[in-house]
This record gives C-alpha cells, sequence and structure tokens, in this order.
C-alpha cells in the first residue's frame, strides 16, 4: 500500500471520532441537578434557544463533596453553571438567561426587546418578592401569605405573559409559579396569573424540565 493511500485509510478511520470531537466543544455544556429551580431556568431557556447543549448532572449534597471540577467553574459551588462554546463561564441563573439568549446561533422565539424595562421589573420582582416570601410561605405552609403574594403579582400581569409576549421574566418566574402552584393552587381572583401558567405549562420547554420530585427549598 503507497504511504498516500495509508493516510486516506487513516484518516477515514479517525473521521468520524475528530468530527464527534469537534460537535461536542462547540456544544453549550449546562452543569446542574435537575431538581433545583434556579437551575431550572438555565434548562428551560437552552430548550428555547434550539441551540446544541450537555447536560452534565451531579448530587450537590453527595456524600464525597462536590467534586473539584466544579468548585473551578463556580468556586460558590452552586448550579447552574453554563459553559459557553468559546468557552465563558456563566454562573447565577439569571446571568445564564441573558448568555443563552445573547449566545450565537439561538433562536429565542420571545420578546426581547424591553423599552419600557417591563420584562426587567418582572425578573426584579421574581428575584426580590416571589422568591424570598414564596419560601417563607412554603416552609410555614402558609397558603394565605402566598395568596396575598400572589394576588399582588396578578394586578401587574399584563397579559397573556407576564410582559405581554412571552420573554425571559416568564422563564424566570417558571420554576417557582410551579412550585407555588403545586403546593397552593392559583386563587380563583388571579385570573392573569392562571392565565400565565396556563400558557407556561403547554410549552414544550417547560414539559420537558419538570421532574417527578423537585426541591422546594430555593
Amino acid at each position: 500500500m503507497s504511504p498516500a493511500l495509508a493516510l486516506h485509510f487513516i484518516a477515514l478511520l479517525f473521521l468520524p471520532s475528530l468530527c464527534q470531537s469537534l460537535a461536542s466543544s462547540s456544544r453549550v455544556r449546562l452543569i446542574t441537578n435537575k431538581m433545583c429551580p434556579f437551575a431550572q431556568r438555565s434548562w428551560i431557556a437552552l430548550e428555547e434557544s434550539g441551540l446544541e447543549y450537555s447536560l452534565e448532572e451531579f448530587s450537590l449534597y453527595g456524600a464525597g463533596g462536590k467534586p473539584k471540577w466544579f468548585m473551578e467553574l463556580n468556586p460558590k459551588g452552586e448550579v447552574p453553571v453554563v459553559v459557553c462554546s468559546d468557552g465563558r463561564v456563566v454562573a447565577d441563573s439569571e446571568r445564564t438567561l441573558d448568555a443563552i439568549a445573547a449566545h450565537p446561533g439561538a433562536c429565542m422565539t420571545m420578546q426581547q426587546e424591553d423599552p419600557d424595562g417591563l420584562i426587567q421589573d418582572w425578573r426584579d420582582r421574581v428575584n426580590q418578592d416571589l422568591i424570598p416570601i414564596g419560601k417563607r410561605a412554603v416552609l410555614a405552609g402558609d397558603r394565605e401569605s402566598a395568596f396575598k403574594l400572589m394576588r399582588s403579582l396578578d394586578s401587574q400581569v399584563v397579559g397573556p405573559y407576564l410582559a405581554g409576549d412571552f420573554s425571559l421574566a416568564d422563564i424566570s418566574i417558571a420554576p417557582f409559579l410551579q412550585r407555588l402552584e403545586s403546593e397552593f393552587g392559583i386563587p380563583d381572583d388571579c385570573p392573569r396569573l392562571k392565565e400565565v401558567w396556563g400558557q407556561l405549562g403547554k410549552r414544550p420547554s417547560i414539559q420537558r424540565t419538570i421532574q417527578s420530585s423537585w426541591w422546594w427549598w430555593w
């Protein structure tokens, strides 16, 4: 066999694995635990984006502690962590939403322009009001506090989603609204919030990320 022909056969032998390696390196990585509501935000966004991604899950509270490779990515030891295709590491769930939406190749079928600041207002409201108040209500089994919270949110809903069209604000609220709705239900005098959850619950990205069991603490 001539040297040129031998090289040709060697190239054919290794080309598939090389292509697979290059494809893997171009994917977004999501390091997560599927039961975590904050990490669920990033997972929903990736499902909505159409980007190729790999999902790497590990136990945050295993006997051996958090793996060294993960702590090197995020010294805080928290999920989610998103590694973009260019190697950039993004932690903090809200920051990962922005990074995924802006990632080259992302096809986010959602409202991204926010001239009136409604989307950002809702994201702030979710993080500053819904999460801490909702956590206290869940831990205390306080249905009335949860309903009071939901009524205050309902009055701010534009419809059919939080800020009108589907947006990052809806991804931000989805895991937490899911948990509140499962624990307490949404009161009948919150029709706008009920419509929001009705719309969100139909989206395949959210259906695919809901687990049969999840963490309540957040």
